[in-house]
């Protein structure tokens, strides 16, 4: 999905899955996201809710969409954020923490 179908889904409570390095989540990240970043994401895949729609975003879309993979394969309802955080940013929507210039 496109970022702005990617904000309809957060405002609808999808569950915001970011995959993003740990220092890149700690510049910023969107509110309410849950980080598992994506080289522990096959280790943890337990903690990823099955009842829910996932959105999944990071700072790269190739790292989205790899595991936007992993978890179809898993059997979870899952899309990937075509743009990155930093068009989402660039977009005005909501974010915790702040870019750099």
């Amino acid at each position: 999905v496109n970022v702005d179908e990617a904000f309809l889904m957060y405002q609808d409570g999808a569950y915001v899955l970011d995959v993003s390095w740990p220092a890149e989540w700690d510049e910023y990240h969107i509110p309410a996201a849950t980080l598992i970043p994506l080289d522990q994401l096959y280790n943890r895949l337990g903690e990823v809710p099955r009842d829910r729609d996932i959105l999944i975003v990071s700072r790269s879309s190739v790292s989205s969409q790899q595991a936007r993979d992993l978890l179809l394969s898993a059997g979870l309802n899952v899309t990937s954020m075509s743009g990155s955080l930093n068009e989402w940013y660039i977009k005005g929507y909501p974010i915790e923490g702040a870019p750099p210039q």
